[in-house]
């Protein structure tokens, strides 16, 4: 068995070649990228923009630039100041002190131009650095570098099936059959096929109507990449696949690549695809002609690896693992003892989903190992599991089972609302639980609300955290507005819309006027702030949109006249949140952003039905901070902590522990992702013990997705479990009906 060694944040940096550090959940995972990010700047003197550091949302892109530029500011403090006596608990300032007052000296000056450099920083999504390099390869990439990323392509893909399914209705009868597959059906695969880029779509079963389905699924999702490049657009994931597709064509470019980026960290690696691996590979892992390459590092963890449903490939993190010098983030910076202890005590010997995806056990911070809330006047226990009926009891529908669980639920949230008590993140001093301080996480949506009702019978006010877009809000119309004046400020029609929204804050009748006396008082207004308008493009391309709404902020009556009305906290809260997206997106708060690209970038955020993960970014933030008990979905919370978490879904598999239709999973065999089309279209009565309905030759292509898909549910439940500070409430029901004999929280439970 391969020893992995602990990742050292004072030991010398890796450089020249890939090292892979594994970060099981509550680690330091952006403290170590931020940390490593500061020593690399200070240490080889590079210049901050030849750093190139990618993550997988607009949020966490958001944060990881935070962190970057807070490292750099602390360092800058610390090396401005003679070198301490004594070792420094931080283990970066610790590393950057190594050495004489000369070489402290020069890794301050260092510090210091990359603080005063920062908007220079390639900080991005890995759609953000595939759009730079599409703009590198200019007429040799397959889409023009001017193509607009679309936001959606739901309604191309309906369109695209239309035209092919009624085109079969009405062409010659020698056209393969579909038989009584619907079209909806065929949108849906083709969705699912367009997902997971470069799958191969096919039909393990020779009868039926499968292989007729593939040919269709297979012309549709080569139909939709013909379409979108004679309209002049691209698909985030076709935006990809042209950059490996260019640097396949154009090796010349590479050499490029590595003399603009000497070091290249990749964040939650475990989500890339086999894609967006390549293209890494190939710049940043092979080795030149002369042997040399830059230094890559990728940050992940397997278990937490849930998102295949879009295209994440934890067969291509394992891959790359295997060329890649390991190391680990091995200390919880997160939980008390007893929530580490509890799960390293269930964690032991399992694996998620795969042999290669094994439990390590963790420790605790030193800052946290006294630490703990009390329930009762008692220490809590790390983990609490609550048991619904007796042994065996299966009798009991899993909608009962569901709503006496949420009704226990918040019987506990109650009781421990009165006897509670948690140490003060701040403070450290130890007050009484609030409602705040409670998470609960279910499987999906459709389970949230009965959770929500139910507390809310009790009296314990609950906020619902389910996906709701910040692009689809009132602020984005607004920003979009305002940007469009900015664009052409001397536009009298621009300006007069401007005028209406809440930065400007005119009522229709002052607009009215305006514009039908141009020699009265109120024309003379417009003209002003038209005025207003052009120093205000000055303002975002020299200082960022930030700085724009600052000023918005501080000088006009933006904010009186928002939280005057009903929605006031929700609608600023969006403005904000919008305003660090855009800048997040365009690479940061940067000077030379104009309205122009400011706007091109508002109208391509957003997620979409099939883009769970690029909508994470967009998911409408808490406009205040009400102390209400929140509920959201796991997938939600994936990043996040919080003091108390309920788990009151995880006994139930769902559809997750089923092999689901069409069939989805990787080749080992073939080193590829298959989308198999041969499930779904058989007599009534003709099924597997799967529950799904299958056709001869399908069997191997069931039992593999199935697999594939509990292992999902696994790792699913492994983040679930790694997200409590002081303790985690989880409720076990044995209902076979539900799967939940093939749950992960099963196998940790039970073993096996």
């Amino acid at each position: 068995m391969t020893v992995v060694h602990e990742l050292d944040l004072t030991a010398p940096f890796p450089r020249g070649h890939t090292t892979l550090v594994e970060a099981s959940a509550g680690t330091g995972k952006t403290f170590t990228i931020a940390g490593l990010a500061v020593r690399h700047v200070a240490e080889t003197g590079d210049p901050l923009s030849s750093m190139l550091l990618v993550t997988f949302t607009r949020a966490a892109t958001a944060e990881l630039r935070s962190r970057v530029r807070a490292g750099l500011v602390a360092a800058e403090r610390h090396l401005a100041q003679p070198a301490p006596g004594e070792p420094v608990d931080d283990p970066v300032l610790a590393a950057l002190d190594a050495g004489d007052e000369h070489e402290r000296s020069v890794r301050h000056g260092r510090v210091a131009l990359a603080v005063a450099e920062f908007d220079t920083a390639s900080i991005s999504t890995i759609h953000g650095f595939c759009s730079q390099v599409r703009a590198a390869m200019g007429v040799l990439s397959a889409e023009s570098a001017d193509a607009v990323p679309t936001e959606s392509e739901a309604a191309l893909i309906r369109q695209v099936c239309a035209d092919l399914y009624f085109g079969l209705l009405t062409g010659p009868a020698d056209e393969p059959p579909l038989g009584d597959v619907k079209l909806d059906a065929l949108v849906e695969r083709v969705t699912r096929a367009r997902t997971l880029v470069d799958c191969e779509i096919e039909s393990s079963a020779t009868e039926g109507p499968g292989p007729a389905v593939a040919a269709f699924v297979r012309r549709a999702v080569a139909l939709v990449d013909d379409r979108l490049q004679s309209q002049g657009q691209v698909s985030f994931d076709s935006l990809v696949r042209s950059v490996r597709d260019g640097l396949r064509n154009r090796p010349g470019l590479v050499p490029e690549l590595r003399q603009r980026y000497r070091i290249a960290m990749i964040d939650e690696f475990q989500d890339t695809d086999p894609v967006q691996w390549e293209i890494f590979r190939t710049v940043f892992h092979e080795p030149a002609a002369d042997g040399s390459r830059p230094t890559l590092v990728l940050v992940g963890d397997p278990k937490q690896a849930i998102y295949s449903f879009r295209g994440g490939d934890v067969y291509t993190y394992l891959a790359a693992r295997a060329h890649a010098r390991p190391r680990a983030l091995g200390t919880n910076q997160r939980s008390d003892r007893p929530v580490v202890e509890a799960l390293n005590a269930l964690g032991a010997d399992q694996t998620f989903g795969e042999a290669a995806i094994a439990y390590h056990p963790v420790a605790v911070a030193a800052r946290n190992d006294g630490r703990h809330a009390t329930v009762g006047g008692n220490p809590a226990a790390g983990l609490e599991v609550r048991v619904h009926g007796g042994p065996g009891d299966k009798q009991a529908s899993a909608e009962t089972v569901r709503r006496d669980i949420a009704s226990d639920l918040a019987a506990v949230v109650a009781v421990r609302l009165g006897d509670t008590r948690l140490p003060d993140p701040v403070t450290g001093e130890e007050r009484a639980a609030e409602p705040r301080d409670f998470a609960v996480l279910v499987g999906s949506s459709s389970h949230a609300r009965g959770v929500v009702a139910a507390l809310r019978r009790v009296g314990i006010p609950t906020v619902l955290r389910l996906r709701d877009d910040v692009a689809d809000s009132a602020a984005r119309d607004q920003w979009r507005t305002l940007l469009h004046a900015l664009d052409r400020p001397a536009s009298t029609d621009r300006a007069a819309a401007a005028a209406l929204t809440w930065f400007v804050g005119w009522t229709p009748e002052r607009v009215a006027a305006a514009v039908d006396d141009p020699d009265g008082d109120a024309a003379a207004e417009l003209v002003r702030l038209q005025l207003d308008l052009a120093a205000w493009g000055d303002r975002l391309t020299g200082q960022g949109l930030a700085a724009l709404l600052g000023d918005l902020r501080r000088d006009g009556s933006l904010v009186e006249r928002l939280l005057a009305g009903p929605d006031g906290e929700r609608s600023l809260t969006d403005l904000e949140h919008l305003a660090e997206l855009i800048q997040a997106e365009a690479g940061g708060p940067g000077r030379g952003l104009t309205a122009g690209s400011a706007l091109a970038v508002l109208d391509s955020l957003g997620g979409t039905p099939d883009d769970e993960l690029a909508a994470d970014a967009a998911q409408r933030r808490i406009d205040s901070d009400a102390d209400a008990v929140q509920v959201m979905t796991i997938h939600g919370a994936k990043g996040l902590e919080f003091p108390f978490v309920l788990l009151p879904t995880l006994w139930a598999g769902g559809n997750r522990v089923k092999a689901g239709t069409p069939l989805t999973y990787y080749d080992a065999a073939r080193d590829v992702r298959v989308v198999d089309l041969s499930n779904g279209y058989v007599r009534p009565g003709n099924k597997t013990a799967t529950g799904v309905r299958s056709l001869k030759g399908a069997k191997d292509a069931v039992k593999e997705t199935l697999r594939q898909n509990c292992g999902d549910q696994h790792r699913l439940t492994y983040v679930a479990l790694t997200r409590a500070v002081h303790q985690t409430v989880v409720w076990w029901a044995d209902h076979g009906r539900s799967g939940s004999g093939l749950t992960g929280l099963a196998r940790l439970l039970f073993g096996g």
